[in-house]
């Protein structure tokens, strides 16, 4: 096993096995970034997970809510955007973008959505390791434009931004509800 060393904000920090590919490297990021999700909608208790809150009139999102959000955007953006692979679940629709909260009796139990998030990030990561720097700058599956392009990587790219995105706002949720994230 290769052990290597990376420097972070004057931290040293030991790696078990250094990436070699571009693609093992944006996958280790990918899982970096869903352990931040973990971390935020762990310290949300399960009671809370459907309350949305309101905020100068503006009902925000529940915890569910983005939790099977990011499994259906996961499922979406990599693995339907980066290769043939779907493991898309029958309430994944109802959490697209732009999508309401669903009835309550439409809505999928908690530990359901864990175990997806879980399944899709696990396929996700095998994905995009495998992908060779020539197959990171093919278009994507879904000809999904942005600004830098067409590319997987840049449907990668925007994949770990709006997990991003998500992880503050489940930190933001879980301070709402009295959790110490810091």
């Amino acid at each position: 096993m290769t052990y290597g060393i990376i420097k972070n904000r004057g931290f040293t920090i030991f790696e078990k096995k250094l990436p070699v590919t571009q693609g093992q490297l944006i996958a280790q990021l990918m899982d970096n970034t869903r352990d931040l999700v973990h971390f935020y909608s762990s310290k949300i208790e399960e009671e809370h997970w459907m309350t949305r809150p309101e905020m100068n009139g503006v009902q925000m999102n529940s915890t569910l809510w983005t939790m099977a959000h990011l499994a259906w955007a996961q499922n979406f953006l990599i693995l339907k955007g980066c290769s043939a692979r779907d493991l898309g679940r029958d309430w994944m629709e109802l959490f697209a973008i732009r999508k309401e909260m669903p009835a309550d009796e439409h809505v999928p139990a908690i530990s359901e959505i864990r175990l997806a998030l879980d399944d899709i990030h696990k396929a996700a990561v095998e994905v995009v390791s495998a992908l060779s720097e020539e197959e990171l700058a093919e278009p994507n599956n879904l000809d999904a434009k942005f600004k830098r392009g067409n590319t997987k990587l840049q449907i990668i790219s925007h994949h770990l931004r709006h997990e991003g995105c998500h992880i503050g706002h489940l930190g933001w949720l879980a301070k709402t509800f009295g959790a110490k994230t810091v």
